[in-house]
């Protein structure tokens, strides 16, 4: 199953309801972002400091207690018993992750609104 926020852009709000959906759906959700860096804003924000540290080190962490794994280009998080949290990513590589983890339900955080409504052309996709 594939949802989306409709908050465009990195937005503290978004990030939240996009994790509270994604413990809903498994016991663990896999942040996939690009590169490392996209941890330091909003994400960052809402996991915190120390979370972020822990996911850049070792890929893997914990919210509120509840695992966190890292999924990036060169970070693969091994098996995943939650849903993928796609934040800002672009949209090839949202595809690329979906067609390597078919099983999974993703949830993207879009970067922009061209990217919002590409996805919502591709996909059949719920708000959260």
């Amino acid at each position: 199953m594939f949802y989306h926020s409709s908050q465009i852009g990195p937005d503290i709000a978004a990030v939240k309801l996009a994790l509270r959906k994604g413990f809903s759906l498994g016991s663990e959700v896999c942040i996939a972002v690009t590169e490392l860096r996209e941890l330091d804003g909003a994400l960052g924000e809402v996991l915190g400091e120390r979370a972020v540290k822990f996911l850049k080190k070792d890929g893997k962490a914990q919210y509120f207690g509840k695992p966190v794994k890292l999924l990036t280009t060169k970070v693969d998080p091994g098996p995943l018993y939650g849903a993928i949290l796609a934040a800002y990513v672009p949209l090839p590589q949202l595809e690329a992750w979906a067609a390597k983890y078919p099983k999974q339900h993703i949830i993207y955080l879009p970067p922009d609104e061209a990217a919002l409504s590409a996805y919502q052309s591709q996909r059949q996709t719920m708000s959260v």
